[in-house]
Formats: structure tokens, C-alpha cells, sequence
């Protein structure tokens, strides 16, 4: 079944490969958005965990189930009635509003189903916004799924400079963190080439999307600088957004207040008073120190207003959980420090020294000199001319 008849929901989906900083720009470009009446985190992981595709196979299965469900089709017995995909739908929800959870019952199929088919009723017109970094090399396959189901579809792909997303993989991927006798300058070049093959293959896709299919590359750079300017112009490309009517609440320009609340909170680039602390702005700016001796910001958009804290497992002084004026810190679900995270960003940039200083990736950056994909890829791609040549003129010949 198709849902509850009417017409069909406009889809934006924000495609990309992992470690480029998705779930910030998801949250706060997509999720927030009034327009978006509902956000889907990551299903494709549900479909995965249910066996009804295979990562790396062909994804039309997988492709057709994502678009299906942004119709209001929740037929597939096999899916829906696990309760597989209930935990997760949860547990996605709070990774994105950690500090407001909604209810198990949100997620009831029925209830899921009702607020899809609503969308179709809306006025001003709604759509479902997804969020997905597991259609990799398979986007072409999302592309044609779209046009052959006839669903109106924006493609958002975002890029972040390739070497970037392989060193904070290095670094964080647990499967590879943990990894036993690995072998760094290896893993980076197989993974370097991995990513500009995958990119390509990706952006080739975007660029040849066809109606009712729309495809925007958008930089993961352009957010760092300035994220209101490149929210800015990615709804001003994309009707769902461009055409909603704004609200003299708090609003500015195309940008929501609800996105604007949630970008000055989170985004180290919304302005330069959150970037340099909030003293004089009725905030807090608290510096802790863990137990290495090592030192991490906490903003407060408020006194006692927590905006953002620290994963499970990080201890301060010897204490699982630090106090700033008697309040204890919640737990936040961001696990790397090199996102654009407000309390992360002055660390986004900080691989690019230790990929330039270490032996140990020499490898990948011959490798990022000399492969094809990756010549190509810097060629082609709109967000390029943001990725730094930090190579210069050095020897990168590969390593013996």
C-alpha cells in the first residue's frame, strides 16, 4: 500500500560518507527546519539489522524501503514488526535531542503512520527529511529508485575533504581504533583511496540526477566558516525550504528561529561571540580538566543551561561526572572532537598536523597525489577548492 493516498511528501535527504560531520548538519539544517515534518536518522542501519539488504550488495531493496516509508507505506511485515526497529527509531531520536527524548510511543507503527499521512494534509506543505551515510557508492541507486516510484526527491550531498574523514576514521572507528597490530600508514592509504572512489562514484550520481529528482553538493567546510550562510543557500536551492513562509518570531531571512536557536548553540561557526566564549553575554565559558591532563571547553548559552557535555566513560579529576555550580553535567552523544560541535570546533582542523608531521601516513598522502579517483574527484568536485593542498611541494613519493 502507498499510505493515505493524496499527494506525495516531499523527500530531502542528506547523503554522505561517515565522519563528515552528518549528524550536526543533519540535525540542525534538516530536523529543525518547521518544514520538515518528519526526520528519519539513519534507517537504512535498521534494514541491515533485519536482513532484508546487505551492505556493500545492491541497495534497490534498501533504497525502495527508505522511499516507500517517507509515503506512508508501512506494509513490509518483515521490517515493521520487529522490534528491532522501534529501539532504534528511539534510540536515533535521542542521539539527536538528548536533551529532550520523546516518548517510546512516538514510535508506534500506528503512530508513525498517522503523523506521515498527516504530512500529505499539511498546509503550508510538509515533507520528510532523512538523514544517511549508508548509501555509499549506491546513490545512484537511491537516484533511480526516486524517478521510477515518481517521489519528489532532493539529494543534499555532503562532502568533507576526503583526508579529513579518514583521519578522524583512524581515529574513532572502534573496528579500526582497536584493531590489533594495524598498520596506520596502510589502513590510510587503502582508506584514502576507499573514500575519492566512493565520492566520485556519489557525486557522478548527484550531478546526473534528473526529475523529479534534485541534486546539491553542499561542503562540510562551508559550515565551519560560516553555517548560516551555507544553510542559507542550500534552502534557498531547495523549494521545500525555499517556500516555506517564515515566521516574524526570531527569523532571519530564509533561516528558521528554531534552526537559528539550535545552530547558535551548537555550531562553532554561527557567530564569533559563541566561538570565543559567552563572558558578557550572560553565559558561562568552563574549562575541566580529565584525568590525562587534558583540557576540553563546556559552553552555556546560559548560566545553568547545559548546551552541550561529554560522553559516558570520560572522567574529570578522578569523577565520572563534573559539576559545574552544583549542577551535574548530562551526558552528550557526540564521541569525536572533531566536528563542528561548538565545544569541538577550535579541534576540526587539528588532523591536519598530525597527517602532515606523521610517517606513518606518507602513504596516504602519495596516495591522495596520485590516484586517479582522487585527482578526479578534486577536479569535479564544488567543495575542492576548500581542501587545503597541505602537501605543497614536499617529497610524497610512496613510502618502500
Amino acid at each position: 500500500k502507498g499510505g493515505g493516498g493524496g499527494r506525495k511528501n516531499p523527500v530531502v535527504i542528506q547523503v554522505s560518507q561517515g565522519r563528515s560531520g552528518s549528524t550536526l548538519t543533519g540535525t540542525m539544517m534538516l530536523e529543525k527546519h518547521p518544514a520538515c515534518g518528519w526526520y528519519i536518522d539513519e534507517m537504512v542501519m535498521v534494514i541491515y539489522r533485519v536482513e532484508l539488504a546487505y551492505e556493500f550488495a545492491d541497495q534497490t531493496v534498501a533504497a525502495e524501503l527508505v522511499l516507500n516509508t517517507t509515503q506512508c507505506d508501512f506494509s513490509n511485515k518483515r521490517l515493521w514488526n520487529q522490534s528491532e526497529v522501534t529501539r532504534w527509531f528511539t534510540k536515533r531520536d535521542r542521539f539527536a535531542n538528548p536533551e529532550n527524548p520523546k516518548p517510546k510511543e512516538v514510535f508506534d507503527i500506528s503512530a508513525m503512520e498517522a503523523k506521515c499521512n498527516a504530512l500529505k494534509r499539511s498546509n503550508p506543505p510538509k515533507g520528510v527529511c532523512l538523514k544517511e551515510i549508508r548509501f555509499l557508492e549506491h546513490t545512484d541507486q537511491l537516484v533511480d529508485a526516486a524517478r521510477r516510484l515518481d517521489i519528489p526527491l532532493t539529494v543534499l550531498f555532503l562532502m568533507r575533504d576526503p583526508r579529513g574523514s579518514v583521519m578522524s576514521q583512524l581515529w574513532n572507528y572502534p573496528k579500526l581504533r582497536f584493531k590489533k597490530d594495524k598498520d596506520l600508514s596502510k589502513m590510510g592509504t587503502d582508506l584514502v583511496a576507499e573514500h575519492c572512489h566512493t565520492g566520485l562514484s556519489d557525486l557522478s550520481a548527484v550531478l546526473a540526477a534528473l526529475e523529479p529528482v534534485q541534486g546539491i553538493q553542499i561542503c562540510f567546510e562551508d559550515f565551519l566558516l560560516d553555517a548560516p550562510s551555507a544553510i542559507s543557500s542550500i534552502y534557498q536551492q531547495v523549494p521545500l525550504f525555499r517556500d516555506w513562509p517564515m515566521e516574524g518570531d526570531g527569523s532571519v531571512g530564509l533561516i528558521p528561529k528554531q534552526v537559528a536557536e539550535f545552530g547558535a548553540s551548537h555550531s562553532g561557526s554561527w557567530n564569533v561571540t559563541q566561538q570565543q566564549g559567552h563572558e558578557g553575554k550572560g553565559g558561562l565559558r568552563v574549562i575541566l580538566q580529565d584525568s590525562r591532563g587534558e583540557q576540553e571547553e563546556v559552553h552555556h548559552g546560559k548560566p545553568g543551561k547545559v548546551q552541550h557535555a561529554y560522553r559516558k566513560g570520560h572522567k574529570f579529576d578522578g569523577k565520572e561526572k563534573p559539576k559545574v555550580e552544583g549542577k551535574e553535567l548530562a551526558w552528550g552523544k557526540v564521541d569525536h572532537p572533531f566536528s563542528t560541535d561548538i565545544s569541538r570546533a577550535t579541534k576540526v582542523d587539528s588532523w591536519k598536523t598530525l597527517y602532515l608531521e606523521g610517517k606513518r601516513y606518507g602513504g596516504m598522502r602519495h596516495e591522495w597525489l596520485v590516484n586517479a579517483d582522487c585527482k578526479e574527484l578534486r577536479r569535479r568536485s564544488a567543495c575542492a577548492n576548500k581542501w587545503d593542498m597541505l602537501e605543497g611541494t614536499g617529497d610524497h613519493s610512496k613510502p618502500s
